[in-house]
């Protein structure tokens, strides 16, 4: 029996690399193939959907599987179903020598072979009569004796022009035995009219007269058992056959009207929404058995776009895992030339905190940069090196009220301006009159 199985491969339709078994993943788990098959997973990690024993795809594996035919209806002309199977009745039976096999509706049986008789399901002989009587065989072939008159050849050939719906030709021809007797040998060809069936020396019948004569799978038209489907139905349609009747339906997934013309739902992304895709010709969620376990999944442009969620890692169209304590600066989640190390947020969760080195400013979670300095030897001698950056000592060191800075030496120097006296530190007050300076 012929196995039909198909290979899936999740997200594979979308552009994406198909993921590899890690060893800890079944794609078989759970099974994405339908009723009466089984789940395997070949070389290459993908799962593979097969038909159990003695069932067939309906329509395919990922929808399911079932037995071939319920009723005689399911199979075509010429089957019968037999053990949910579309089998050839004649299959089944052997007839007897000389005889053959033929179907009557879905029914087997056994005749003799033209020109023989006998019980068909042991053996068949071949029936040749002769004399004077003038007997009628069933092979057609009749032996006369000389005293038989040429009426008698004639009411022969009568009794055979009366059959109805039967054909013939005749020969005749005479021989001379020894000078004592002439033999007449008639020889009648009958040849069955078309749309008829029988023994032709006994009467012909045609093949049905009503639909009752049929199959339940045929319909009578013109005398003959026919599919009463054919050029019933419109483009693309399926026709069943129930009761002599055929009934045109759309397949599954389909639109349209059975009678003129069935059309799918889409054959290309772009008939769909964004956010759908085209999927066994009808519009539907591509991110459906796209990404692996734990995974998070969003759909770009009709595609399945599959990550990992915060706090996880892993193969997203394979397995997605939480973060152990040693991994999560695995790869460095930073900015550039910032520093990872493990930590806490403010519910004790395990977090990745980043930092820019020494030496370095700027956002970490984005970028850090070089700063101007990290020493002030490194700056002019009016400015100071202050976060890695080379500033007036001035502007970041305040002096007292009314006192004066001065930058040198990479230091802000506060002191009071001229006819001013105090601590300029914290406060300058101007000197008062006729007072001198330091007195």
């Amino acid at each position: 029996m012929r196995s039909c199985f198909l290979l899936v491969f999740l997200a594979g339709a979308w552009g994406s690399p198909t993921p590899q078994n890690t060893g800890n993943f079944n794609p078989c788990v759970p099974s994405p193939c339908g009723r009466n098959t089984r789940c395997e997973v070949n070389a290459q990690g993908g799962a593979v959907c097969k038909c159990l024993d003695g069932f067939f795809p309906k329509p395919d594996t990922i929808t399911g599987c079932d037995v071939q035919c319920r009723s005689d209806g399911e199979c075509g002309r010429g089957q019968a179903c037999i053990n949910s199977r579309c089998t050839n009745p004649c299959e089944r039976i052997t007839c007897g020598r000389n005889a053959f096999c033929t179907l009557r509706g879905s029914s087997a049986v056994c005749e003799c072979a033209t020109g023989y008789r006998g019980n068909p399901y042991s053996s068949c002989e071949i029936n040749i009569v002769g004399g004077g009587g003038g007997g009628i065989v069933d092979n057609t072939v009749q032996v006369l004796d000389s005293n038989t008159a040429c009426l008698d050849i004639l009411e022969t050939l009568k009794y055979f022009a009366k059959k109805e719906n039967v054909r013939g030709t005749t020969s005749v021809a005479s021989r001379r035995f020894a000078g004592i007797t002439i033999a007449l040998i008639l020889v009648l060809e009958p040849v069955e009219s078309p749309g008829y069936f029988g023994n032709p020396t006994t009467g012909c019948r045609a093949e049905c007269e009503s639909d009752t004569d049929c199959a339940s799978n045929l319909a009578c038209r013109d005398l003959k058992c026919v599919n009463p489907c054919v050029g019933t139905c419109g483009e693309n349609a399926e026709c069943e056959v129930v009761n002599h009747q055929p009934n045109c339906r759309c397949p599954q997934d389909y639109l349209g009207n059975p009678f003129t013309r069935c059309y799918p739902e889409c054959t290309t992304h772009q008939e769909c929404p964004g956010h759908q895709a085209c999927i066994n010709l009808k519009c539907g969620d591509p991110c459906v058995g796209a990404c692996g376990t734990n995974a998070n999944c969003r759909v770009e442009n009709h595609k399945a776009i599959c990550s990992c969620p915060k706090g996880f890692t892993g193969h997203p169209f394979d397995f997605c895992r939480p973060f152990r304590p040693e991994e999560i600066c695995i790869p460095n989640p930073c900015g550039v030339n910032a520093q990872c190390a493990p930590g806490k947020d403010n519910q004790g969760n395990d977090r990745a905190v980043c930092t820019c080195p020494e030496g370095y400013i700027g956002d970490p979670l984005r970028s850090c940069t070089r700063g101007e300095c990290i020493t002030n030897n490194e700056c002019p001698d009016n400015r100071a090196c202050v976060n890695y950056n080379c500033v007036d000592p001035c502007a970041t060191k305040g002096c007292g009220i009314n006192a004066q800075c001065l930058s040198t030496r990479h230091a802000a120097v506060c002191s009071c301006p001229e006819f001013y006296e105090g601590d300029p530190l914290t406060q300058c007050t101007r000197r008062p009159e006729g007072r001198k300076f330091g007195k």
